[in-house]
């Protein structure tokens, strides 16, 4: 939340998340931050 609170996020921004653990463990989510059309 701190690229938000510091207004490096605005609308129509492509956002990825990424998160890793141990071995094979891994998640990723692609985001389009903003209203919906």
């Amino acid at each position: 939340m701190e690229g938000l609170a510091a207004g490096k996020i605005k609308d129509g921004h492509n956002i990825v998340m990424v998160g890793a653990g141990l071995g094979f463990v891994w998640a990723a989510a692609a985001i389009r931050w903003g209203k919906a059309d």
